[in-house]
């Protein structure tokens, strides 16, 4: 190699560097310009996030909510709206829920996983019922259990299951059921009953003898005391029963 060429060499080689540290330059804004371009995957979980929070009635009581790990690969356009939550049908409280987020413009969707312990309040046996015992609020109490015990057989109102009789002798601390629970009859056969009979105008009570059970609004026959008349009354009450003429 002459001295020439060795002087060229020492010129374009430190220029060939400079032009690599400013390609590189170029590259990595290029990257950082592009990655602004992509909606944030913690945004798009806090999305699921918020809508399964805003969802859960007030009763409830939510524990250890969290999704599942998105790939940090996936790549969506930085959506230029509000991401917007939903989810097929109507909202039902789970420990596993599917939460779909979705873009409006531009148009892209993801299914979010989303896990939680979710409680909900239950009327519940403060004592031990006995099976044909008509229940009364002081047998009863409210606490919190978690939905996957718990279906649409249970209830969250004391006064839906005050008045009602067991089917079933229930232990305390027991979720109360639907169907462990009858409504009582209001008439019973051969009872002595008022029977009310009204029109817009006027309002006649007599007494009368049940010729079957009923329960509220249950059509029975009746045997009016004194005519001896039988006719058609509804249960209106306890020991009453209604006719319109």
């Amino acid at each position: 190699m002459n001295v020439s060429t060795k002087r060229l060499l020492s010129g374009i080689i430190p220029l060939f560097g400079v032009l690599l540290v400013a390609l590189s330059s170029v590259l990595y804004a290029r990257e950082v310009i592009q990655g602004n371009n992509y909606q944030d995957i913690a945004t798009i979980t806090k999305a699921a996030l918020d809508y399964v929070q805003t969802h859960i009635p007030p009763a409830y009581q939510i524990q250890n909510l969290q999704t599942r790990s998105l790939d940090s690969r996936l790549r969506f356009s930085r959506c230029a709206q509000k991401l917007h939550s939903s989810v097929p049908g109507r909202f039902i409280p789970s420990d596993r829920m599917m939460i779909t987020v979705s873009c409006p413009q531009p148009r892209w969707k993801i299914q979010v996983f989303v896990r939680a312990r979710i409680l909900k309040p239950v009327v519940v046996a403060r004592s031990t019922l006995i099976r044909g015992e008509t229940i009364s609020v002081a047998q009863l109490e409210k606490t919190l259990m978690p939905v996957k015990t718990t279906d649409g057989q249970n209830f969250d109102s004391i006064k839906a299951v005050a008045g009602r009789v067991a089917r079933r002798t229930i232990r305390a601390g027991k979720a109360i059921r639907a169907n462990w629970l009858q409504i009582p009859y209001l008439v019973k056969r051969k009872q002595e009953v008022l029977i009310i009979a009204r029109n817009p105008h006027l309002q006649v009570k007599v007494k009368g003898i049940a010729l079957s059970n009923g329960k509220y609004n249950d059509q029975i026959r009746v045997k009016n005391m004194r005519s001896n008349k039988i006719i058609k009354a509804r249960v209106s009450a306890q020991g009453e029963v209604s006719v319109n003429f």
